[in-house]
């Protein structure tokens, strides 16, 4: 199911049936939070804030995957402090998974 095929409905009908995940376009597990739209929200507002962060921290330009890992890292720190939210990044939904091989 693509993203444009699903609604909120879905998102509740899932969330009840117990499913803690999706499968995205490329067969990943993805956290089902990321299918609520409130959600969805927060998740960039934390992404941005991450981002800033990371940046005035660290020169990542030469290193992409060091720096993709340690955004996920932070958005995951600001969204647990912050808005109270477990959320678990794509790495943790598919730990046998290498993006970057």
């Amino acid at each position: 199911m693509s993203p444009e095929q699903f609604n909120t409905k879905e998102f509740y009908n899932l969330a009840k049936e117990g499913a803690d995940y999706f499968l995205d376009r490329e067969g990943l597990r993805r956290d089902i939070k990321e299918r609520d739209p409130k959600f969805k929200k927060m998740l960039r507002a934390a992404e941005e804030e991450a981002h800033r962060a990371i940046e005035a921290k660290f020169n990542f330009r030469s290193d992409m995957k060091a720096f993709i890992r340690a955004l996920r890292k932070e958005t995951k720190c600001i969204l647990k402090d912050k808005y109270g939210v477990d959320w678990k990044t794509t790495e943790e939904m598919n730990p046998y998974y290498v993006r970057f091989g």
